[in-house]
């Protein structure tokens, strides 16, 4: 018998020494940053890229040249973003076929220097050639608290086929959450856009703008300037609170026209200037939606004489006027 409780504490005394022993690989396991995960069409998982630091401009950006190198209108890949809540201080620029993936509770915030973005569409494309068929699903995208360049989270042009779905958006600073110009098909599902700095003596910044393509005063450093103008843009069931203004376009260009957009079923609260802005829009719907302690609920202009922000822009190859909006607003 003695010989047995010998045995006994000299095993529990064994397996303490083991707990004590592997204690610091657990927490570190459970504590330490994961990876981000690339799955492929059948969500098997094909490539891990460590994330070992709250700055993931890196990872991200090897994730999505390897989507860029493999991905495939038949196999269209997921780059899985892990929860928490992350910094990116260069801009990454969004690949074809691809999903990126934040609904495991990603936050990224926008730390870059100077005017930097998240995440853009390459640049140095013509028409709808630059992106295709790209998805932003879930999370949230804001800012870091020292960011006060007036930077956009996302710029979008030249593209066709780009998806936000579900997407948080916070804490703006005198600038648009996402800009989108000279691009086909593209939809804005059940984000939010929460949280500005800035009021109309600032900043008359729409969260989403729906710009023209010109270099200067409205969209530099996307080229090619070609005149492309979007065409099927849907910004259906979001919400718009605390901000200055929530979705539309002041610029135009002459004879040229923002064509099949789509703005139904938001709800815009507490807004110091205008819900929706409209200027040279046709073939365009505008309903459902609901607009409480706003400035101003929708405008909507063919034309517009220039101003300050020199809204009205020439471009070489000028269209011809439409005097049929083709548009309902109800």
């Amino acid at each position: 018998m003695m010989e047995f409780k010998k045995k006994l504490l000299s095993l529990i005394m064994s397996f303490m020494i083991l707990i004590v022993s592997v204690l610091p690989f657990t927490a570190l396991t459970v504590f330490a940053f994961d990876s981000i995960q690339i799955l492929d069409s059948s969500s098997n998982v094909v490539l891990e890229v460590p994330v070992d630091t709250v700055n993931v401009t890196e990872p991200l950006k090897q994730s999505l040249q390897f989507c860029a190198l493999n991905a495939s209108p038949q196999n269209v890949l997921t780059i899985k973003m892990p929860a928490g809540e992350y910094v990116i201080t260069k801009t990454n620029t969004a690949t074809s076929n691809t999903v990126l993936d934040l609904t495991n509770g990603t936050v990224i915030r926008n730390d870059c220097p100077g005017r930097g973005n998240i995440i853009n569409s390459p640049s140095g494309y013509y028409g709808y050639d630059g992106l295709y068929n790209f998805t932003l699903r879930g999370g949230e995208l804001s800012y870091t608290d020292n960011n006060v360049n007036e930077s956009t989270l996302s710029r979008i042009a030249h593209a066709n086929g780009v998806r936000f779905e579900n997407v948080k958006f916070t804490d703006g600073f005198i600038s648009h959450f996402v800009e989108v110009a000279g691009s086909t098909n593209v939809v804005f599902d059940r984000c939010v856009f929460d949280g500005f700095t800035g009021d109309l003596s600032t900043s008359s910044c729409e969260a989403i703008q729906i710009d023209i393509l010109e270099e200067d005063e409205h969209f530099s450093g996307f080229p090619f300037y070609d005149g492309t103008m979007n065409n099927g843009v849907t910004v259906e069931n979001c919400v718009f609170n605390n901000l200055v203004s929530g979705v539309g376009t002041k610029s135009m260009f002459h004879g040229y026209y923002q064509n099949n957009i789509t703005i139904r079923n938001n709800t815009f609260s507490n807004l110091t200037g205008c819900a929706i802005f409209c200027t040279a829009y046709v073939n365009t719907d505008i309903y459902g939606n609901r607009i409480t302690n706003c400035g101003e609920g929708i405008n909507y202009f063919m034309m517009r004489p220039d101003s300050r922000l020199r809204s009205v822009c020439d471009f070489d190859a000028l269209g011809s006027v439409n005097k049929d909006c083709k548009t309902r607003i109800f």
